[in-house]
Order: C-alpha cells, then structure tokens, then sequence
C-alpha cells in the first residue's frame, strides 16, 4: 500500500515539474507568435511599396522572431532563413555579406556559403513569398525552397529593378 502511494507521490511530483519547466516554453512561444504573426498565408512584412530600394530587412532574423531576412536584389525580393547551415546559429548582416558569429562563416547577400564551415553544409533555404489582396509581403515557412529551386516564381517577388 506505501509502495503505490509513494508511485502516486512520485508521478504527481514529475508531473507538476514537467509543468513548471514546461511554462518558460509556452511563454516564449506566446512572445513569438505576437512579434510575427502567422496565418494561414504567412508572416505579413508589410506593404510591397515599403521595399522601394535595394537593401536586407532584418527585423525577423532573431530566435523567436521568425528566424528570416527580406531581401530585395537585382530586381527580386526574397525571404532567406536567418539560421546558419552549420550549426544553426543565427546570422547578421554585415558590411556586404551575412556573418555568423559561432564558427565565422559568411554567406553572400543571395544565401550562397562563401567562408567557414558553412561551405561544407550548403546555401540558406529561401521561404515562399507572395503579395496578398491589401498589397502586403508574406512570407510562408512552411515552404522553403533549396538553392537549385530558387529560380521558382513562388521563392520571389519580380519587382522594378530600378532601385
């Protein structure tokens, strides 16, 4: 009988742990959703005629922010992961290219490693893009398109190349 009791006592004790533990989670989860929110079309970026020149917007490019850039490029506007292809730490705009601070790797404006051991493990993943009715830039996640597809119309937006 003390035996089962002490099996209840240790079960309810696990169980609220999890809980407790459980809660940091569900709250960054919270904060994220509230900083990017998805639908079912994708995180809105806002309007198209807010990217009128060349140039990396990087406001969604942290953890728990969408860990994505918006780039607009010879006459496209794309969405790049934020994430290194390496260990997955996040990158940052630097001077003319993206840097990653963990094992110093770069990558070029269009996602393409060009030093560090990022070499070895490939391009940043680009996500669907599109305009919806109201004229604003999604980015949907859920779809993500490898170097050899970036030439997919859904992986950019054509836009005036006149910068």
């Amino acid at each position: 009988m003390s035996e089962e009791l002490n099996r209840r006592t240790f079960l309810a004790a696990a169980a609220t742990t999890v809980a407790v533990l459980s809660l940091p989670v569900l709250e960054n989860a919270a904060v994220a959703a509230e900083v990017a929110p998805a639908t079912a079309g994708g995180v809105d970026v806002g309007p198209l005629a807010s990217f009128k020149k060349d140039g990396v917007i990087d406001t969604w490019a942290g953890k728990g922010k969408g860990e994505f850039m918006v780039i607009r490029q010879d006459g496209k506007i794309y969405a790049s992961s934020s994430v290194c292809t390496h260990k997955g730490c996040v990158i940052t705009k630097a001077a003319e290219d993206f840097y990653c601070k963990c094992h110093r790797s770069h990558f070029s404006l269009q996602g393409t490693p060009t030093a560090g051991p990022a070499q070895r493990t490939g391009s940043l993943p680009r996500y669907a893009i599109s305009t919806d009715a109201n004229g604003h830039v999604r980015v949907d996640k859920s779809k993500q398109f490898s170097e050899k597809q970036w030439d997919d119309p859904a992986s950019f937006i054509k836009v005036d190349s006149a910068a």
